[in-house]
């Protein structure tokens, strides 16, 4: 069981408890962190991570090269796919599934420069 992470800050109800997610939410906000963490910025695991912010937006075939280099960070979760939906200097709309679960976040490359 996790916390579920919204807009990059830990979720709370309405009453200001903690959301928990488990199964396939869990593994797809894990996900999400992975594609989302530079790789090798995470001190405890250097492998987590991902580079897609070293990509150009102008580079041929931006989308796809993303997509491969989602893909590759995910290698420990065969069960998620990441894919690009939508791209917008400097932002990113990713949809991540897993089984019948979909999460939709919006990416900002300018953050990790």
């Amino acid at each position: 069981m996790d916390t579920l992470i919204k807009d990059g800050d830990i979720a709370v109800d309405s009453g200001g408890r903690y959301i928990h997610i488990s199964g396939d939410e869990e593994l797809l906000q894990q996900a999400y962190i992975c594609v989302c963490a530079k790789l090798g910025g995470f001190v405890y695991n250097r492998g987590l991570g991902s580079e897609i912010y070293k990509k150009a937006f102008d580079e041929e075939n931006y989308t796809e090269k993303i997509n491969l280099m989602m893909a590759q960070s995910l290698a420990d979760y065969p069960q998620v796919k990441a894919e690009v939906v939508a791209v917008r200097k400097p932002k990113l709309r990713i949809r991540f599934t897993c089984n019948n679960s979909i999460r939709e976040e919006v990416i900002n490359i300018d953050d990790y420069i």
